[in-house]
């Protein structure tokens, strides 16, 4: 007998006749090729044991179980074994064990199809050809770290600046060494703490050789926090951490000493404190950067220009409150033809200290 190349699984009714009478039995029409379609889970931690069931079809239906079968190798490796627990023809079952000392690694999974336990000898070829796949041994002391590639602000850890693109690279690395594991490919999941909408965060990254790298958008952060957090995570490792979010801005100087703010306080002269247009900050520290200077403060005033309920000879402006920290990132003012586009207003010894003898782009964060 035979059967076409590319003909669909089926089961067949072979019938032989004699001048006796007539017998069937039933032959099965199986893929000529195996096929694994996943590998779940598809990294496998060293010093652990490692249910995974693999997924395909042409594999045989005879029952194959054991360790280290023929019919299912892992290769590239002495410390990975992979003992099955139940066989079908669309469905491999079993456990993964890797060896605690195994440096980190990728391995080939090669399934060659059984048997099919009928009286009659399966179509040639038919599961005779082996089917492979890649799956990631990660070393068990493998973790991640992230980090913000050559941080647009010097010297305060991962740091951004609000509504510019940067790049966020994650790693995986062997603590004890300090070194990256190369041997380590896939897929991670990036989370970011909740934001405005309108930014660009990718949901995964790949790692290749043990690290990825993608360009990202923060464009405000919550309330007044001075960061935004984040989780990476996969199979073999989580990591929590958080990127400092700046925003660039117009500034301007604000004097009025000896008036008293909208917040309260009593303006002395050289005074440290800056205004912010929304109340809900208040009383927040702040760190300030300009190309001369670096000033620690807070905010002790509501302005520039908003909130601002009607037109005055002073301030043609109106509007509600703009926190743009926690929206867009870019102040109403610096788009609003009624101002001079400030973002935020520095009291004189803020002012001076910053080094800015008129207005000027400055850079700022909640914080100390």
């Amino acid at each position: 007998y035979s059967v076409a190349a590319g003909s669909a699984p089926e089961t067949a009714v072979l019938t032989v006749s004699t001048a006796g009478g007539s017998v069937t039995a039933p032959l099965q029409v199986v893929p000529s090729l195996p096929y694994i379609s996943a590998v779940i889970p598809d990294v496998w931690p060293a010093g652990q044991q490692t249910p995974v069931t693999i997924t395909g079809a042409g594999f045989g239906t005879s029952p194959l179980t054991g360790c280290a079968l023929s019919n299912l190798q892992v290769s590239s490796s002495s410390s990975v074994i992979f003992c099955v627990t139940s066989w079908s023809d669309g469905v491999i079952q079993g456990t993964a064990t890797v060896a605690a000392n195994d440096p980190g690694e990728t391995v080939t999974l090669t399934v060659t199809g059984g048997s099919y336990g009928l009286d009659f000898a399966a179509p040639s070829g038919a599961g005779q050809t082996s089917n492979q796949v890649q799956v990631v041994v990660v070393a068990s002391t493998t973790q991640l770290r992230a980090r913000v590639i050559n941080p647009p602000v010097a010297n305060d850890g991962d740091a951004i600046i609000a509504t510019q693109p940067f790049l966020f690279q994650v790693e995986a690395y062997n603590p004890a060494t300090n070194q990256r594991v190369t041997g380590v490919s896939g897929t991670v999941y990036v989370t970011f703490e909740s934001g405005p909408g309108g930014e660009t965060i990718p949901g995964q990254i790949s790692l290749t050789q043990g690290v990825g790298t993608v360009s990202m958008i923060l464009n405000a952060v919550n309330g007044t926090s001075q960061t935004r957090s984040y989780t990476v995570n996969t199979s073999f490792a989580v990591l929590s951490g958080a990127v400092n979010v700046w925003f660039n801005v117009l500034g301007t100087r604000e004097g009025l000493v000896g008036s008293t703010t909208s917040c309260g306080h009593v303006i002395v002269p050289n005074d440290n404190f800056i205004a912010l247009p929304a109340t809900i900050a208040c009383g927040t520290g702040v760190n300030l950067r300009s190309s001369s200077g670096t000033v620690v403060s807070s905010v002790l005033d509501v302005g520039p220009w908003y909130p601002h309920s009607q037109s005055t000879p002073g301030n043609p402006c109106v509007g509600p409150p703009d926190p743009y920290w926690n929206t867009t990132g870019v102040p109403r003012a610096s788009q609003d033809t009624c101002s001079n586009g400030a973002g935020v207003d520095l009291a004189d010894g803020t002012f001076s200290n910053l080094g800015l003898t008129g207005n000027g782009q400055i850079l700022w964060r909640f914080g100390n």
